[in-house]
């Protein structure tokens, strides 16, 4: 089992940073290789991430399920999937909040999960996953930042209609 445990800092009001981290296209713009696929009829939508481990690139599908609690600024992911190759699986659940920062017009988000992997890739992933995560968590904090300042570096977009976005990058 991965489990991640992160605190990002915001230069940013809370709220702000709520509107933009309760937001899946928002935040897919903020990770490399993440697609947002279609939404579907029981809130859930499709979702796609490429890892690099190395010089293994590993895609994976899955179906997300999002709960807010907006009120709180808390809010609850989770996804369930596998490998193109379908040789792998995973389940992945986590919880995020918004909470104020160490000063007016600040926030942190703090970000607490665990990630399961079963079939042949699991070892290569749970080997590499201290280093991905820390890749990946600096990658978002970075993009979350800039998106939360109004610098839209890696617009979503849409790709083929249907409520499905694409991070271009």
């Amino acid at each position: 089992m991965i489990s991640i445990k992160e605190e990002i800092a915001v230069p940013s009001p809370p709220a702000h940073v709520w509107e933009v981290i309760s937001n899946p296209a928002d935040v897919v713009s903020c990770i490399s290789g993440a697609e947002l696929g279609a939404a579907h009829d029981d809130g859930s939508f499709d979702g796609t991430l490429v890892v690099r481990f190395g010089a293994v690139r590993v895609r994976f599908a899955a179906r997300v399920i999002l709960e807010l609690a907006a009120d709180e600024r808390e809010g609850r992911l989770s996804a369930r999937g596998r490998d193109g190759r379908r040789a792998t699986r995973f389940a992945a659940d986590a919880t995020f909040r918004v909470v104020p920062g160490d000063g007016p017009g600040r926030a942190r988000v703090i970000v607490s999960g665990e990630i399961t992997i079963t079939g042949k890739l699991a070892a290569l992933v749970e080997s590499g996953a201290g280093t991905v995560i820390t890749r990946m968590t600096t990658e978002f904090s970075d993009q979350l930042v800039q998106r939360c300042a109004g610098v839209d570096l890696h617009p979503a977009r849409a790709v083929g209609g249907g409520g499905q976005w694409q991070c271009p990058g």
